[in-house]
């Protein structure tokens, strides 16, 4: 890990926790060498050992009701901080790397937009680091109300709820965001179909949910009045995924070109192709598109869906040869999976795929 300790303003960790015994101590030990001060309100119905962790490294420890509102706790939290910026943090994350931090705290804005990788490898920008005196707002998905924003996509943080937070807790989490999103979200809707921030949520809440037609109907409310063009793509590549949920390929296809016409030539876009012709049983198309996928991205994204995973690419190109009896080359495509695969237990199925194919193509030679 990379961080920066000489620095000029100062910084405090703030946190708002309920039922976090599992991952606190880790979220805090991860910032605790580059931060001023630890704020961390505990949730007044948590029942683990939050508090107790809490005790050991707070400065600053306080408690608080619940009262239906994210940006209400968050905003008591940091309430009295001393600190210029603040870092907030949830108690299943963690900090994973932050150079040059110094740097980025002497920059002329209101918040620094760090990268958060969530379980599944997909990255997002959020202004993670704020400015003392900057609030927060919006019941539930909230953001700090920041107006002048710079990149600072080096620091990022680990969201892990599997290592981080109890089978308990992620249940619970789960039971209330299941209750919040589509009652909060939806209200707001209700008042303004203009409320992109809402349509967002929602499109992604019943994709999480594999509701794919009511994503899509939230989606495309978005895409009516969002001008964002990196939330766009984000967007238009998941009604391209819900499309090739509901195997509707063609639908899928042209979700994908949308997204490719707001920021072109991305490799998940062209995977993404891979996928739907192979799902359409277009394999020579499919490999076209599989092969142009292994270009890298230039410049910064705002939203990474996909880590990179060119082992499994190799063996989506090896079935589409399969399928079109083209032995020889799935051979060839499937060695390269395993080459590339870190997996031993993938790695061992993928050499023996590849042996397969081998075997097959020599007996077309001696049958």
């Amino acid at each position: 890990m990379q961080f920066s300790f000489s620095k000029k303003s100062s910084l405090a960790l703030v946190m708002i926790v309920k039922n976090e015994e599992k991952g606190l101590e880790r979220a805090i030990l991860s910032c605790r060498d580059f931060v001023d001060e630890i704020v961390i309100a505990v949730d007044n119905s948590s029942t683990d050992k939050t508090e107790e962790i809490a005790k050991k490294y707070a400065t600053t420890l306080k408690h608080f009701d619940w009262q239906d509102d994210f940006s209400k706790a968050r905003n008591f939290a940091h309430e009295g901080v001393k600190s210029d910026w603040i870092l907030f943090l949830d108690g299943h994350e963690y900090v994973k790397a932050g150079p040059k931090l110094a740097e980025h705290l002497a920059l002329n804005c209101d918040g620094l937009l760090c990268t958060v990788e969530m379980e599944n490898g997909t990255q997002f920008r959020s202004p993670r680091i704020y400015r003392n005196g900057v609030q927060f707002e919006g019941q539930v998905h909230e953001l700090p109300k920041v107006q002048n924003v710079q990149p600072y996509i080096e620091f990022l943080i680990k969201h892990d709820r599997i290592s981080g937070q109890s089978v308990a807790a992620v249940a619970e989490r789960s039971d209330q965001r299941d209750d919040q999103v589509p009652r909060i979200m939806g209200r707001r809707l209700h008042l303004n179909k203009a409320d992109t921030q809402a349509s967002f949520h929602l499109g992604l809440y019943y994709y999480g949910r594999q509701q794919y037609k009511k994503a899509i109907k939230y989606f495309n409310l978005y895409l009516r009045y969002s001008k964002n063009k990196p939330h766009r793509w984000f967007v238009f590549f998941n009604i391209a995924l819900c499309y090739l949920a509901l195997n509707r390929p063609f639908r899928a296809f042209c979700a994908a070109c949308r997204a490719d016409d707001e920021t072109p030539g991305r490799w998940e876009i062209s995977k993404l192709k891979g996928m739907i012709f192979f799902q359409d049983k277009q394999y020579f198309k499919a490999i076209e598109s599989l092969v142009n996928s292994f270009k890298a991205n230039t410049g910064d994204q705002t939203y990474k869906p996909w880590p990179r995973d060119d082992a499994g690419t190799w063996n989506l190109i090896g079935e589409c040869f399969f399928h079109l009896n083209q032995f020889d080359k799935a051979y060839l495509a499937f060695i390269r999976a395993a080459e590339l695969c870190e997996d031993k237990a993938l790695k061992s199925f993928l050499e023996k795929r590849a042996k397969l194919m081998a075997q097959i193509f020599q007996n077309q030679f001696t049958a």
